[in-house]
């Protein structure tokens, strides 16, 4: 299982209420309690503990013990302080930290948000991956808000089939706890997700480009040091949005702008034991990859299986 260290969800550049916290729990706050209690014992006083934590005292007492959520930058230099006194790694205290936090949040009043903290990759997430990296736009922009600059924070999805925005939506709100539904664009369908936290989790820890990326995007090193059924999860996500599935042959096949996507799957199904028929890399055009042969196809028709159209033409080929 690959982990994610939410931690990096924080910017220096994040100020006050625009800071990324953990929504606290009583788990959570039992956690950093202890850490604190520990470095107490090591004869350090609550004062000194604060100034090494880069707040006052009164912020420490108000933040740990009073307040519903707690910056992930104070609780990461009350873990570094902890990790200096015990003599331990501070990576593998955080990746232990994080498992006590549950949702994350940032903002104030309307403009609150929220989202579930995530601190691994699952099926799920390989398959939203996939289809952000096919038809995904993110991106972070300078905007007005009552008079005030600010960063505004977006992700968008266009499809035509309302049933693959669909899926996209359950992907995000089974990780994230949201609540989309797909959106009518009049000849297609799309989503729309306004969340530092989300945005941050696609760019900072997963490492997809914001802007125009369709000649750049690789698939992410988290997917390729995740096991074959992550990789598999992914190629799903990525096939049902940029896959076809061609009306008079029921080849399937990816055409992107990409070159390094075409290779990079091109090496996962070689992975998986079963190699496509053809793969030409352009850097200048597009690259290609197709599937031919029935036992192939047979073998790559899970990629649609929830996609009613690009499966029916698929299973009617095979079915010859």
């Amino acid at each position: 299982m690959v982990e994610l260290d939410v931690f990096k969800l924080h910017s220096e550049d994040d100020k006050g209420k625009g800071k990324i916290k953990a929504v606290m729990t009583c788990e959570l706050r039992k956690e950093i309690t202890k850490l604190i209690t520990d470095i107490r014992s090591s004869g350090i006083k609550p004062t000194e503990i604060a100034r090494l934590a880069g707040v006052s005292y009164i912020s420490l007492w108000d933040c740990v013990f009073r307040r519903s959520a707690i910056s992930l930058s104070l609780i990461e230099k009350i873990i570094e302080v902890w990790s200096t006194v015990t003599s331990s790694s501070s990576k593998e205290n955080k990746m232990e930290m994080q498992k006590h936090i549950e949702k994350l949040c940032y903002g104030t009043g309307s403009q609150k948000r929220y989202a579930n903290a995530i601190i691994a990759v699952s099926d799920a997430l390989a398959k939203l991956i996939g289809a952000i990296i096919a038809d995904g736009h993110l991106k972070e922009r300078d905007t007005q808000w009552d008079g005030v600059k600010v960063k505004h924070y977006e992700i968008v999805l266009r499809e035509g089939p309302k049933e693959h925005v669909q899926l996209c939506c359950n992907w995000f709100n089974q990780l994230f706890g949201t609540d989309l539904k797909p959106q009518d664009g009049g000849n297609h369908w799309f989503i729309y997700v306004s969340n530092k936290i989300i945005l941050r989790y696609f760019t900072k820890l997963i490492g997809i480009p914001t802007g125009n990326k369709s000649g750049i995007v690789k698939i992410p090193e988290i997917i390729k040091n995740s096991n074959i059924e992550i990789k598999k999860s992914f190629l799903e996500g990525l096939f049902i949005f940029d896959g076809s599935v061609e009306r008079a042959t029921a080849y399937i096949e990816l055409y992107m702008r990409s070159p390094y996507i075409i290779k990079d799957v091109e090496n996962i199904m070689i992975e998986i034991g079963v190699k496509p028929d053809y793969v030409k890399i352009d850097p200048d055009k597009f690259s290609r990859l197709i599937i031919r042969k029935k036992d192939k196809l047979r073998i790559y028709a899970y990629l649609f299986k929830d996609s009613t159209e690009k499966l029916s033409r698929l299973n009617g080929k095979l079915s010859l």
